[in-house]
């Protein structure tokens, strides 16, 4: 956990170049699958929300903009981590991975990450929605209404359905009851196509 701290407040106070932080990303991914434990779930979801925000407090300064979108990427990446291990899963991953993560994040929070105009939160919180649903059930899905969120799904949607054909291939996964992989795309006819039966096509 001290580790992961450490990296945090290295993120946060943007204490390293730009080159390190694929190298930050891997080590962040491979020490929570090794060690998953609710502290450091938390941290890192704590985290992702302070990064995602920043732009959102329409400053007009030119070096705070740049610290903003810094802290985005940042965000980004972060939040890539826990979508790795929470729906990609890693070779030899915790078996305790996932009770720790829904310990210590919640719907709510999910629902948080949602409402963002960005299409890769979207994306990345879209995958880890339908991953909770799927692993929690009911239970999840009635907190899911309470929070408001197919009003704020759909809102969110709305706007991004035209340039983001991926979006509606990750919901298509959820329904079918399929995990999502990045190697899917954003080909929606030969996503549906893999879905049929050999030697049948929905679209030619």
């Amino acid at each position: 956990m001290k580790i992961i701290s450490r990296f945090i407040q290295a993120l946060k106070y943007q204490l390293f170049d730009d080159d390190m932080l694929p190298i930050l990303h891997d080590s962040m991914l491979i020490l929570i699958n090794c060690n998953p434990t609710p502290d450091s779930i938390r941290a890192i979801s704590l985290y992702i929300v302070y990064a995602l925000t920043q732009a959102d407090n329409n400053t007009t300064d030119s070096q705070s903009k740049d610290n903003a979108n810094r802290q985005f990427t940042c965000g980004l990446s972060v939040l890539d981590v826990l979508v790795t291990l929470v729906c990609n899963g890693l070779p030899n991953s915790n078996p305790q991975l996932h009770k720790t993560v829904f310990q210590s994040i919640n719907i709510k929070w999910i629902v948080l990450l949602l409402n963002n105009d960005d299409p890769r939160v979207i994306k990345g919180t879209l995958r880890l929605l339908l991953k909770t649903l799927t692993l929690l059930g009911k239970k999840a899905y009635r907190r899911f209404i309470d929070a408001q969120g197919l009003s704020i799904l759909q809102n969110t949607l709305q706007g991004h359905w035209e340039d983001n054909p991926d979006f509606f291939i990750i919901l298509l996964t959820g329904v079918f009851g399929i995990s999502y992989f990045p190697e899917f795309g954003s080909d929606f006819v030969g996503f549906v196509n893999k879905l049929a039966s050999k030697g049948a096509r929905f679209f030619e």
